[in-house]
């Protein structure tokens, strides 16, 4: 099939029946993952166009859905829409409440017309990075810590959360560990905005509670840092802005005991529990509506 040919229609040169149909050509020029979500999308995108079942051209597609039929990881696909987005090959928004991610494809095949040639002419392919998750080992010996944490109760503090740094927390030592498990394969939040999120909440919990955020091992680092950027099913990229309101809200509801479900004895007040998907998801939407 040439991609030139004028009666060629964008769904005519990805379309799949059943299994994923990959552009080589388009594969070098935007990167394997992208192409591969790219060609899923396109194919769901006939299905529910056939059977006129398209919102004003969008169509939904769910985190699990996609992973299923792709292998994406709900890690990877953020990183990978944004991209897609960016190249103007495809459109994503959220709508609904509780939020399901809609997605649009742009049918015009000059923007893949162009895409192919800038791409080959400036771009040479290369592997994509060996998984730093299978290979990365727990430096135990250097990383974990030996002071126990004082047992206080949360909200000791009256004041708000501002965004500044504590005093006693070394800070130095996390951003350390922050650095060695950062893996932009991973996520679409930059090195800095990621130590950013882990330096409010930490200045956050000290003032609230009253003594340091526990310590952290290379494993928990990393597993946050692989979620930062997404959250459950919303399929969208989280940015810096919307954690300082996220983290604001975690703490003036841990302050007031409002974590529906819990009892405040109970609860670990850390980031390993803020950054779970029930506990973001429902930060996000009381800051957000």
């Amino acid at each position: 099939m040439r991609e030139n040919d004028s009666n060629v229609t964008i769904l005519d040169f990805i379309r799949s029946d059943g299994y994923i149909t990959l552009n080589k050509k388009l594969a070098h020029a935007i990167g394997l993952n992208e192409v591969i979500i790219y060609s899923e999308l396109v194919s769901r995108y006939l299905y529910f166009k056939e059977r006129d079942k398209l919102e004003n051209g969008y169509f939904f597609n769910t985190i699990e859905d996609l992973e299923e039929a792709t292998t994406l990881s709900r890690h990877q696909q953020p990183k990978v829409i944004k991209n897609l987005c960016n190249l103007n090959l495809i459109d994503c928004q959220l709508k609904g409440i509780p939020a399901k991610r809609y997605f649009k494809i742009n049918e015009d095949i000059e923007v893949l017309n162009k895409i192919i040639p800038q791409f080959t002419e400036n771009r040479q392919t290369s592997k994509r990075k060996t998984s730093k998750q299978e290979n990365r080992k727990a430096d135990t010996n250097n990383n974990n810590y030996n002071t126990k944490q004082e047992s206080k109760s949360i909200g000791c503090s009256t004041s708000s959360a501002s965004r500044g740094t504590s005093s006693t927390f070394d800070f130095s030592i996390l951003e350390k560990q922050i650095r060695k498990c950062y893996d932009e394969d991973y996520t679409t939040m930059s090195i800095d905005d990621v130590i950013e999120v882990f330096r409010y909440f930490t200045s956050c919990h000290s003032e609230y509670c009253g003594f340091e955020h526990p310590k952290l091992t290379n494993k928990t680092v990393t597993d946050i840092i692989e979620r930062i950027s997404s959250c459950g099913d919303m399929g969208f990229d989280l940015e810096l802005d919307s954690y300082y309101a996220m983290i604001d809200f975690y703490w003036t509801q841990a302050k007031n005991r409002n974590f529906k479900g819990n009892e405040r004895t109970t609860i670990n007040y850390s980031i390993a529990h803020f950054m779970s998907d029930e506990i973001r998801t429902n930060c996000f939407y009381k800051t957000r509506y």
